[in-house]
This record gives C-alpha cells, structure tokens and sequence, in this order.
C-alpha cells in the first residue's frame, strides 16, 4: 500500500526545535495515500460509479465516483486533555478525474 509521509522541514520560516512536534489536530506523519482506493489490492473495499464526462485544463476527462463498503458508528476517542481523534468508517466517498490522453 502507497502512503504519504509528512516531515516538518520549517515552522515559521525557520529550521524546526524539538519542541515543534505536531500538535493533536496537525495531519499525522504517516497518511494512507488519497488515491489508494485505486490500488488493485484496496479496490474491493470501494464501490465505483460512472459519473461522466469532463474537461480539466481544457482536456477531455472521465469521472469516476467511490464510496467505502465499510460502515459503522463514528467513533471519537479522547486522547488527552485538549486532543480527541475521530474515526468514521464508511464514510469515505470523492470523485476521481482521469484526463483521457494519459490512458
């Protein structure tokens, strides 16, 4: 599986100090890449529907809509005093556009 990694390289316009971890509601520095539904292996967790035609930057696209099968309860944890984490399985859905010439 594809993922992104995130690595605070400047804070302010300086070098980053110890002290500069991420906070609770800072991105985490290791994220499932945006467009892994689309990996052969994560397919089968995502339903995809035919949504039409398009033009991005003036070129012929296609688009294509997902949704997660997965369901269930958002779940919220508390983390520490001032941090909660939410988890809402099921709730993943977007559209993708694919530029024709690139196929």
């Amino acid at each position: 599986m594809a993922n992104v990694l995130r690595e605070i390289v400047s804070v302010g316009g300086r070098r980053p100090r110890p002290n500069d971890e991420p906070k609770c509601m800072d991105p985490k520095p290791v994220t499932p890449d945006p467009l892994a539904m689309l990996l052969p292996n994560k397919q089968s967790d995502f339903t995809f529907n035919w949504a039409g035609f398009a033009k991005v930057d003036g070129k012929p696209a296609v688009m294509i809509d997902y949704r997660s099968r997965e369901s269930g309860k958002p779940v919220v944890t508390k983390k520490d005093e001032d941090c909660y984490e939410f988890d809402a399985p099921g709730r993943t859905r977007g559209r993708v556009w694919i530029d024709q010439s690139s196929w």
